[in-house]
């Protein structure tokens, strides 16, 4: 599949078993777009041996479409993401977003590939989510329908280049002072002694308040179209849980993105889901 002038990003850091689920889930696709592996520097020994592991592995998979980046230092979680995409926005004119424990199905860069064209146009919506709740059952399941949320899921996620850059200059001058149009489930979490006691390395909650402020949307597809392998006590800042296990889905067609509307039934389900599980986000 190829996605024209859009860039695939994997960012990975010390789990070598779950980038091999990525990487084989990626390969079995065929994409034929530019693909970089970022690794984050190693903190200690145990680091260096799991990524000097995860290099050969990514060496097998290589072809001349797939790029290893090593960072010499190691940069934290936050710091290693928003780099990248900083980099990389300015050699493509959109980006796709995975990290090691996002394991993306047939269907992702199919519903990418579709929906980025329209959504490129869209002034009210900021990026496109793959993961969707597992109870968020909408529609026949072999149609696949983009609908518009509120709600930011940074697991296999696509961005345009220029839509990033306009974030990145409001992301500069974030206080989180401003929180009237803030979801109340979501305000303690911008509390700083909270993101300190909690000791979380986190970029993406600069960039959910600013588009909160904004007003901004983000298209999903109606059924999860990756799985998130990360909830299994391995990741920096997650919990263990089950409770976001997907199956995979065949869609036999996608729906018309002329016809994607703002459905407030569904912006309040998605809220729903969201006050009740961010807790494992957080």
């Amino acid at each position: 599949m190829n996605l024209g002038k859009t860039g695939i990003l994997i960012f990975a850091y010390n789990r070598p078993s779950h980038l091999k689920r990525v990487l084989i889930a990626i390969e079995s696709l065929n994409i034929t777009s530019k693909i970089i592996l970022i690794i984050d520097g190693a903190k200690n020994v145990a680091d260096k041996i799991n990524q000097k592991s995860m290099v050969l592995m990514a060496n097998r998979f290589k072809k001349k479409n797939f790029k290893v980046l090593c960072r010499k230092k190691n940069l934290g979680l936050s710091k290693s993401i928003t780099s990248g995409i900083d980099t990389f926005a300015k050699k493509f004119e959109g980006l796709i977003i995975l990290e090691d424990d996002v394991v993306p199905y047939k269907s992702f860069f199919f519903f990418i590939k579709k929906t980025f064209k329209s959504y490129s146009k869209k002034k009210d919506v900021i990026a496109i989510c793959g993961y969707q709740n597992k109870n968020f059952n909408l529609y026949n399941e072999k149609i696949l329908k983009p609908i518009l949320l509120s709600n930011f899921t940074p697991w296999g996620w696509a961005i345009s280049s220029k839509k990033w850059m306009q974030s990145k200059k409001l992301m500069k001058k974030t206080n989180f002072k401003f929180l009237d149009s803030i979801p109340d489930f979501f305000k303690k979490y911008l509390n700083k002694n909270y993101q300190k006691k909690k000791g979380k390395n986190l970029w993406s909650l600069k960039f959910i308040y600013e588009n909160y402020k904004g007003k901004k949307k983000y298209i999903y597809p109606n059924f999860s179209l990756v799985k998130n392998i990360g909830f299994d006590g391995t990741g920096v800042n997650s919990k263990a849980t089950n409770i976001f296990d997907v199956k995979d889905k065949n869609p036999k067609k996608i729906l018309n993105l002329k016809k994607l509307t703002i459905d407030k039934k569904l912006i309040k389900k998605h809220n729903t889901f969201f006050k009740k599980n961010i807790k494992y986000f957080y």
